[in-house]
């Protein structure tokens, strides 16, 4: 996949696998990236954002913005829900809608991804820089700033991947063995290791 080129709905890895790495960085990352009542929220604060939200019988939204893609600016009356189905999150859509540009809208309906198609022009809709680094990593040591991580770290962060994917991952399940309960804003399992995220690699 071309991270600055169009992300089309096979891009994206099934739902539980994307939830997963997701949140694995959100108690990675908390000052960007926060989890709660069944949906996960990154913003950067500078103007990417994007939402995951679960929906009932085992589907999804995955909704939001890179202020980079030319979808978000390019086509403003086009209307990025047109093919939606009945079963999204209809009022919740339509109210950030009001408040915030959409640069893509993809759902899940329990079996794969779909979104409206993109007008011809449209160069990049944003997923790519902002998600690709949970496309298609099961590594989640590829996320750090370093080439070479120590054992203990790259074996720490490989658990805490396999806990997320079974639903099992807590803050505290994030402390190393015999340290003291992680403070509030956020585990802190070596603070000189910085988990990279998509729109990190732009900095």
């Amino acid at each position: 996949m071309d991270t600055y080129g169009l992300t089309f709905p096979e891009d994206l890895p099934p739902l539980e696998t994307l939830w997963a790495r997701a949140a694995l960085v959100t108690v990675l990352r908390p000052e960007l990236q926060q989890q709660e009542d069944g949906r996960i929220h990154y913003d950067d604060g500078g103007g990417n954002e994007w939402w995951l939200l679960r929906v009932e019988g085992g589907r999804a939204l995955l909704i939001g913005q890179d202020h980079e893609a030319d979808s978000v600016f390019a086509h403003e009356e086009g209307d990025r829900f047109e093919d939606g189905p009945d079963w999204l999150p209809w009022d919740w859509m339509l109210d950030l809608e009001a408040e915030e540009n959409i640069g893509f809208a993809y759902w899940w309906d329990g079996h794969r991804w779909a979104h409206t198609p993109y007008p011809e022009d449209v160069s990049t809709d944003g997923v790519g820089l902002l998600l690709s680094h949970l496309f298609d990593v099961d590594d989640p040591t590829t996320w750090l700033d370093e080439e070479d991580p120590e054992p203990a770290l790259a074996r720490f962060l490989s658990e805490a991947l396999h806990a997320a994917r079974s639903r099992e991952l807590t803050k505290e399940r994030l402390a190393p063995p015999g340290a003291p309960p992680p403070p509030p804003g956020g585990p802190r399992h070596g603070d000189d290791h910085r988990i990279r995220l998509g729109a990190d690699s732009r900095q």
